[in-house]
């Protein structure tokens, strides 16, 4: 009963946000709607690494690597082949699975910091590859990426907003999905200690691929949503650590292993973040650094396990 009134909640949630552009103009709002397809987006990012890192037990530093991946196969199919990028934005999530495919093979095979480790350098590894593909990627010079418009509408803040609002939705409800499947209880087994699963006969490795493959595949959908905003990508932007660390930080506040943990957090760390960010340059980094040190001390198990434990 609990699981069907999230289901709904998140449905009537998304659907009533939708109607935002239709009370609030792109034009007079244009900052507003920046602000909330940065929201939208972190919140994307904060669910993809909580299925890995919060649900299945594997904390993951590459997930910048995941997010370059999908920009970069928007950016190259509209620039090669002259594909709008709405028509490419499905092969976004595709290549970071791909690239989670080839990664998981190598990183899989080990555990905890060298498991974390292992993704941050195979993601330096194909931001390295990617500037020095010059004849394929443009390497540092980048690519720039033309506005058009989806299904005939001008591509303005509040059509960002709508779509970014839904895809986080997307995320949201996969989260939901796997919280209440018999998945989350072999990822939890693992997660907690993988020796004692396989001993019991759960396939440690495959469970940890679907978590890997699923949390790429929204990375890497972020990505495409990412570069068809800006209209830009280079190897600095498109696999900016950022987006990796970012993530953490709002999952960890809000909490980790939890369904809306992710939203929680993005809710009071973006707008925060963002006015950090416009006054004093990467201070909003520092903020998080600050507010996690914080958390672990005081709140190890985020906002959500604070008031479970007050519920209790």
């Amino acid at each position: 009963m609990k699981s069907s009134k999230a289901y709904i909640a998140l449905l009537v949630a998304v659907l009533l946000l939708s109607l935002l552009p239709l009370l609030m103009s792109s034009e007079k709002h244009k900052y507003l709607y920046d602000v909330l397809f940065t929201l939208n987006i972190l919140i994307l990012l904060s669910v993809s690494w909580n299925i890995l890192g919060g649900f299945a037990g594997q904390v993951s530093f590459g997930h910048a690597g995941f997010v370059g991946m999908g920009a970069y196969a928007v950016a190259l199919l509209h620039h090669h082949l002259q594909l709008s990028p709405w028509v490419a934005m499905p092969f976004s999530g595709i290549t970071a699975v791909i690239g989670a495919m080839l990664i998981g093979s190598i990183a899989l095979n080990l555990r905890g910091p060298f498991f974390a480790l292992s993704t941050l350098a195979l993601a330096e590894v194909t931001k390295l590859i990617v500037e020095g593909w010059r004849g394929f990627t443009m390497g540092t010079q980048g690519i720039v990426i033309a506005q058009t418009e989806l299904l005939g509408i001008k591509t303005t803040g509040g059509l960002y907003f709508i779509i970014t609002l839904w895809a986080a939705g997307f995320a949201l409800l996969i989260s939901l999905l796997i919280k209440n499947s018999r998945y989350n209880y072999y990822f939890l087994a693992v997660g907690e200690n993988e020796d004692a699963a396989i001993a019991v006969g759960i396939n440690a490795r495959k469970y940890k691929l679907y978590a890997l493959l699923v949390s790429a595949f929204l990375a890497g959908l972020a990505g495409g949503l990412i570069v068809a905003h800006t209209g830009f990508v280079d190897p600095e932007s498109g696999f900016d650590m950022v987006r990796t660390v970012e993530p953490i930080f709002i999952t960890i506040v809000g909490g980790m292993g939890t369904v809306f943990g992710p939203l929680i957090g993005a809710i009071l760390l973006v707008p925060a973040g963002e006015y950090l960010r416009t006054e004093f340059t990467k201070a909003h980094l520092l903020f998080y650094g600050v507010l996690l040190v914080v958390f672990a001390r005081f709140m190890p198990r985020g906002i959500m396990g604070f008031f479970r434990r007050i519920g209790k």
